[in-house]
């Protein structure tokens, strides 16, 4: 499998778990199943699901780069590892890091599936809801 679609995959399944589970929980916790509150659950699911896509896009416009670095030397030195091999300093790795995103750019536009249909399915059992 290619790697652009394979990380594209792995997102995909992470946000559509995350949201199934936030559906199950708002709608199976509240215990009341009627029109409002299926639209709850999917607001809520909406919500998540586009938070997720959210986080995903910023990390992947660079700005965690420098955390991960050091988080990555903090843990070399921890177990007394040489961390100077690859990238000796954060800009570096920033570089290198947004050389590998050009070069294998994975597309983005499948995670808005589940979240869109979410968003929608919300907004349409809200006006069922209001207007039975």
């Amino acid at each position: 499998m290619d790697p652009k679609w394979k990380r594209t995959l792995i997102g995909l399944i992470v946000i559509d778990a995350l949201m199934i589970a936030a559906f199950l929980l708002v709608l199976l916790l509240r215990g009341v199943y009627d029109l409002g509150h299926f639209s709850d659950a999917c607001f809520v699911s909406a919500a998540i699901g586009l938070g997720g896509l959210g986080l995903y896009w910023i990390g992947q416009q660079g700005t965690f780069d420098v955390l991960a670095y050091g988080m990555k030397r903090f843990v070399m030195l921890w177990f007394n590892k040489n961390t100077d091999e690859q990238t000796p300093t954060a800009g570096a790795y920033h570089e290198a890091k947004m050389e590998k995103r050009r070069a294998e750019k994975s597309p983005f536009w499948p995670l808005w599936i589940l979240p869109g249909l979410a968003l929608i399915a919300a907004i349409v059992l809200f006006i069922l809801h209001k207007n039975l």
